[in-house]
């Protein structure tokens, strides 16, 4: 996609945010992963996580985010914890709440300046929308 090269290349000037936008119609466990990628957040690895969960989609299940937790060195009794609190489930819901507002159907969805891009997911698309924003 390209986002980490954009990064790196506006340094100071772009900033990432991150929303969870789980679709259990389309993904049964999408919501287990958000709270196991908050979890791992609360031990200063989200995208650690992230992206983790990202390789192994087809295991997403309770036993299997434990193993994963584990697998990435976590303490997994604060994982577990931090995965079933209230916390991180109001955070996932303010997420899609703040999601549903800002016209968000699929995920993932990127904006620029608060206005969603809807070209390619490439560099050179990316890039071009940062330009158009003035941030290039």
């Amino acid at each position: 996609m390209g986002i980490q090269a954009l990064r790196i290349q506006h340094a100071g000037r772009l900033l990432l945010v991150f929303r969870h936008f789980p679709r259990a119609s389309i993904h049964p466990n999408a919501r287990l992963a958000a709270a196991a990628a908050e979890a791992a957040a609360a031990q200063g690895e989200f995208w650690t996580m992230h992206h983790h969960l990202l390789n192994h989609q087809a295991a997403l299940g309770p036993e299997e985010l434990w193993m994963h937790a584990r697998d990435l060195g976590l303490d997994t009794g604060r994982f577990e914890r931090d995965r079933a609190s209230a916390d991180v489930a109001a955070r996932i819901e303010r997420d899609v709440t703040s999601g549903t507002r800002s016209g968000v159907k699929a995920t993932p969805t990127l904006f620029v300046n608060s206005i969603p891009h809807d070209g390619p997911r490439t560099l050179e698309s990316l890039r071009a929308a940062l330009l158009a924003a003035g941030l290039g």
